[in-house]
């Protein structure tokens, strides 16, 4: 098979600590010791059965599972700065991508301060409000910026938690990769997620975390294979994984200053997908 260069996964405009040079043969190179993930070697899979995604309408990616196949459901987020320095209130927006080039509108977010992760999402691109009526939910944080937790609108009940993400201190230090679980409820069960982990009452839930990247000593960074559709360096850039299986079943990147990649599988929604690649964005 034929392989790939590596190349770096982390950006200096996220933090400013970090020197990132995108060279002609795409690779970039980092200063040692800071966060580095890079793009390694092609990995053999077996063959699986794909599926069309021009048979597929949009919107009915929104709250159902991918189906179940090899190929990622394969999105675009774009991101919209408000306020000075693009500070205040940024929107976001997801589009399917189509082999015909054509992206299909399917979710957008604002966040609604601009120090605490709270967002309100809609499948209404030119309302994005709690009372629009494309409003969907909000993406919410602890205080620490942490724990978030993804509430859906439940008409005449009690918000649904769909989803949400932990993140925890990891092993490498400050400088090293961040470590994130994943929780997808049953129906039924779909309250006090983040309570459930803490107590590890994870029955009825299913439980997901980031593949953790190899280090690299000759670019001195930490490598994940993105298969080339991330161009830039980020300390946002993650890949989900079940906790038994390398698989990968969700994977964000950044291409530019202000659009993202964001490619999944089952069991995630699309909905599900964006909160996760939100609390990255924010945390």
């Amino acid at each position: 098979m034929k392989k790939t260069n590596p190349q770096v996964m982390n950006d200096h405009t996220e933090n400013k600590s970090k020197q990132a040079t995108i060279q002609a043969d795409s690779r970039a190179t980092m200063v040692p010791n800071d966060l580095d993930i890079s793009e390694s070697e092609d990995e053999s899979s077996e063959e699986r059965e794909d599926f069309n995604i021009e048979n597929i309408q949009p919107q009915s990616l929104i709250y159902e599972p991918a189906p179940k196949a090899e190929n990622f459901v394969q999105c675009v987020i774009t991101r919209q700065k408000l306020g000075i320095n693009g500070s205040l209130h940024p929107t976001y927006y997801l589009h399917l991508e189509k082999d015909n080039s054509k992206k299909g509108f399917l979710l957008a977010a604002r966040k609604k301060n601009a120090t605490k992760g709270n967002y309100v999402i809609s499948n209404d691109e030119t309302n994005i409000a709690v009372n629009g009526s494309g409003y969907i939910g909000k993406l919410k944080s602890d205080l620490l910026g942490r724990h978030f937790t993804m509430h859906q609108r439940n008409v005449g009940n009690a918000d649904k938690e769909v989803i949400a993400v932990a993140y925890e201190h990891n092993a490498f230090g400050l400088k090293g990769p961040k470590k994130m679980n994943v929780l997808i409820p049953e129906q039924g069960f779909q309250y006090n997620l983040i309570d459930r982990l803490k107590d590890s009452k994870l029955y009825n839930m299913m439980l997901l975390k980031n593949k953790t990247p190899s280090w690299n000593d000759e670019i001195n960074s930490y490598q994940l294979n993105f298969n080339g559709r991330v161009k830039r360096a980020s300390v946002k850039n993650f890949q989900i994984v079940h906790m038994h299986d390398d698989d990968i079943v969700l994977q964000f990147g950044k291409v530019d200053e202000e659009v993202f990649i964001m490619d999944y599988k089952y069991p995630f929604s699309a909905l599900q997908a964006f909160v996760v690649s939100l609390s990255s964005l924010d945390h």
